[in-house]
Formats: structure tokens, sequence, C-alpha cells
């Protein structure tokens, strides 16, 4: 059997790197969005304090809405053009915002 070695400088430059980091309060997930490049920031934490110092275009994340609208925006070629990074910071609190909003919607009617 043949093994083929390559290098890492063989990836293409079209990979697309989706990444989930994890970890505790404090450990400094949201000043990581500092190292990607050209992001855009989804926020639904007031966490983004630890960013004050720099200048990341950030969507405000209250309502399944805003969640969508910025779908919608990131479909657009001018965010294709200005954004290479999508982060999203409070995922946890962007699935209980949809989680709260379909509880309205499909209440029992029973």
């Amino acid at each position: 059997m043949a093994i083929k070695i390559t290098s890492t400088l063989q990836t293409g430059e079209d990979v697309k790197v989706k990444l989930l980091v994890y970890g505790a309060m404090g450990l400094g997930k949201t000043r990581l969005v500092r190292t990607a490049p050209a992001p855009l920031l989804l926020s639904t934490e007031e966490g983004t304090l630890s960013l004050r110092d720099e200048d990341i275009p950030t969507i405000k994340i209250l309502t399944i809405q805003d969640l969508w609208d910025a779908y919608e925006l990131l479909q657009t070629e001018d965010a294709r053009k200005s954004y290479q990074t999508v982060c999203l910071d409070g995922i946890t609190d962007m699935a209980e915002i949809q989680l709260s909003q379909l509880k309205k919607d499909l209440t029992d009617g029973r």
C-alpha cells in the first residue's frame, strides 16, 4: 500500500474552517473574535465589553427575527465582500431565543 505524504502548504485557499470554541466564562472566547479575518460578530451577550477597544462590526441578536435578518444580510454580495468570518457569541442564548419564540408560536390549543 502506497502512502502519500503532502504538506499543509498544499491546502487550497478555498478551504473554509468551521470552528466551535467552548469554555467557561472569562476564558477569552469573545476576545478570540479579534483574531478572525474580517469578522462580523452576531452577539446576544453583554460580553462584548471585552472587545471595547476593537472596531468589529456587530449585530445584536435579541429576537429570532434579528437572527433571520442577519442571515439574509449574509446572503448579499456586499456582505460576502466585507466579511470573511461570522462569529456567533452566545449560541446558547440564541437557542433560548429560538425556543422562547417557538413556545409562543406553538401553544397547545387543547
